[in-house]
């Protein structure tokens, strides 16, 4: 995975 689906995948795990 690159490191922008990493990053994403970190934002929505805080959002949630």
């Amino acid at each position: 995975a690159t490191s922008t689906e990493k990053i994403r995948h970190t934002k929505t795990s805080i959002n949630i």
